[in-house]
């Protein structure tokens, strides 16, 4: 027969174990949800010349001081490219 406090270390130990597994878990998921981010520039359906004056130096998502895509574009793009995820800077 164990002894009380025999089971509160067996509680608190499986406590720890199973908190550190669902924290293992979790930055797990993160990692793969930031690989996930980067879309290709075919999926985006990226071109590196303007689309009807359309271009990434007017959009809202162009970083201009790293010239990167902020939605997830994989680099590298232009200032005068375009692609599907375009929005007019506001």
């Amino acid at each position: 027969m164990q002894t009380p406090n025999s089971r509160r270390r067996f509680l608190k130990t499986t406590t720890i174990y199973l908190t550190a597994i669902a924290a293992g878990a979790t930055l797990a998921s993160v990692s793969t949800s930031a690989q996930a981010a980067v879309i290709s520039q075919a999926d985006a359906g990226y071109q590196n010349t303007p689309k009807g004056g359309l271009q990434c130096k007017d959009c809202y998502y162009f970083n201009s001081t790293d010239v990167v895509c902020k939605r997830g574009v994989a680099s590298p793009i232009t200032e005068h490219g375009f692609c599907n995820y375009f929005s007019a800077k506001s």
